[in-house]
C-alpha cells in the first residue's frame, strides 16, 4: 500500500554499461521520461498555491537540498547554475478555461500534447542565465505544464538532449 502513495519514482539510477536508460516517473504529475546519458532528476512536490514543482532535472549533477519522501519530499530550489548547465524546472498549474492555453509562442508537441516554446523565464532570472526558454504544454484542460530551461554557456548537446526527451514524454493522462 505504501508504495502506491509514492509520488515519484527514480528508476535504474545508474548502473554497467548497456544497462536501460534512467526512467523518471512523476506519478502525482501523470507522466515518465527516458533520461538522456548523463543527465540527472530530482522528483519532488513543492506547492504553492495552484503551481506545483514536480521535478527538477539537469546534464550535471544536482546537489538539492532536500527532506521527506514520496508525496511528502520537498528540495529548495536551486539558486545558481554552474558554467555549461542546463536546469529544467518542471511546473504543473492547474487552471480552467483560457488559462490552460498555451500562450503564444513557436507551435511544437511534447509528448504529442500541444505546447508553444517562449524565450525568457522569470525563474531564471536570479540565476543570471546565459540563456532561458519555457515549453508550455496544455496536459489536460485543467492543466497546463511549464518546463522552464535555464542554462549557462550548456553545450549544443545538452539542448538537443532536452528536445529529444521533451519529444518522448509519455503522460499518463488521457
Amino acid at each position: 500500500m505504501a508504495s502506491a502513495l509514492v509520488a515519484a519514482v527514480l528508476v535504474g539510477c545508474g548502473g554497467p554499461a548497456g544497462s536501460a536508460p534512467d526512467l523518471l516517473s512523476v506519478e502525482h504529475a501523470a507522466f515518465q521520461l527516458t533520461l538522456p546519458d548523463g543527465w540527472s532528476a530530482e522528483p519532488v512536490n513543492n506547492v504553492e498555491g495552484q503551481l506545483q514543482t514536480v521535478a527538477y532535472l539537469s546534464n550535471l549533477p544536482l546537489n538539492l537540498e532536500c527532506n521527506g519522501a514520496g508525496a511528502e519530499r520537498h528540495c529548495r530550489e536551486p539558486q545558481e547554475l554552474a558554467e555549461g548547465s542546463m536546469l529544467v524546472t518542471w511546473l504543473a498549474a492547474f487552471c480552467a478555461g483560457s488559462s490552460c492555453v498555451p500562450p503564444p509562442g513557436q507551435p511544437i508537441l511534447v509528448g504529442g500534447r500541444e505546447a508553444s516554446l517562449v524565450q525568457g523565464s522569470a525563474v531564471c532570472e536570479e540565476m543570471e542565465p546565459t540563456d532561458e526558454e519555457t515549453y508550455f504544454v496544455a496536459v489536460t484542460p485543467q492543466r497546463l505544464d511549464a518546463i522552464v530551461v535555464c542554462s549557462r554557456d550548456a553545450p549544443e548537446t545538452a539542448d538537443s538532449a532536452l528536445r529529444d526527451m521533451l519529444e518522448h514524454v509519455d503522460w499518463q493522462t488521457p
